[in-house]
């Protein structure tokens, strides 16, 4: 992946987040606001007998169809691609809720790391219902 390009949309991301969260904050000063990131996705190859399995009936390559462009095929490589960019927004977010009052972030990354992705992820990117509990079991444990 073109580093030049990747730190403008890193860049952008953040500009978004960080205006998002300072709007909410301008109109309703005491609002408790979470950010969190993702758990580590499994950039799947679809069409390989050796990919995990996910649940989900319709599974769209959301981070596999970025990966065969950029020609990263090792599934290896995939999984420490995505790994860095979900630590990467993680440290955004946590950066930008220690910069201001009543934002907490919640680290979702090893949510759902360890679990069998066939029960936990609808895709390559989206927890299933289950996963999405354990998401919301974090959330609820941040704003105890």
């Amino acid at each position: 992946l073109h580093l030049s390009i990747r730190r403008q949309r890193q860049m952008c991301i953040r500009d978004r987040y960080d205006a998002l969260v300072r709007d909410v904050v301008a109109v309703r000063p005491a609002a408790r606001i979470v950010l969190h990131g993702y758990s580590y996705a499994i950039p799947v190859r679809y069409n390989e007998p050796s990919a995990p399995r996910v649940s989900g009936p319709q599974r769209k390559p959301w981070l596999s169809a970025a990966l065969d462009r950029a020609d990263v095929r090792d599934q290896r490589e995939r999984a420490m691609i995505v790994r860095f960019l979900v630590d990467d927004l993680n440290s955004r977010l946590e950066a930008l809720a220690q910069q201001l009052p009543n934002v907490v972030y919640v680290d979702c990354r090893r949510t759902l790391d360890h679990h069998s992705p066939d029960h936990y992820w609808y895709d390559e990117l989206h927890p299933t219902d289950v996963g999405f509990a354990l998401v919301a079991e974090q959330i609820k444990l941040a704003l105890a």
